[in-house]
């Protein structure tokens, strides 16, 4: 096993972590896509920087997706990583209600990454993957 969680016994919350990012990344990348304009299965929102918020919510999504394998894996680097991307992932939701104009579309990109940095920054989730802060 590399360092990290112990995948045999580790809290169910980093379980669902990992769930939850594999599932908030996919969505991501697709909402990624629809906004460069890759697919067009009806209105796509246009504006300034609507192409460019759509290539940054779509990296942050596979950022979300590698968050999700480390964290099922147990890679001790899920807290860094997963910090990092959910700040990216705040970025991109103020993006993306800035260049989409749609305040459901921007919440809806808000909520994961503030439920992630509460959750990474608890001491029993740093603690399980090994983590001097």
């Amino acid at each position: 096993m590399v360092e990290g969680v112990d995948v045999e016994n580790r809290p169910a919350g980093i379980a669902v972590l990992g769930i939850l990012s594999f599932i908030g990344g996919i969505a991501l990348v697709f909402v990624g896509i629809v906004l460069t304009g890759s697919v067009a299965l009806g209105p796509v929102p246009t504006g300034d920087f609507v192409f460019l918020t759509g290539l940054g919510i779509l990296a942050v999504g596979l950022l979300y997706v590698a968050v999700a394998v480390g964290a099922w894996l147990g890679f001790a680097w899920v807290p860094t990583v997963g910090l990092v991307t959910a700040g990216l992932g705040l970025l991109a939701g103020v993006l993306s209600l800035l260049t989409t104009g749609s305040v459901t579309h921007g919440i809806a990109t808000l909520v994961f990454p503030v439920f992630l940095f509460w959750y990474l920054n608890r001491d029993d989730v740093r603690a399980a993957f090994n983590e001097d802060r």
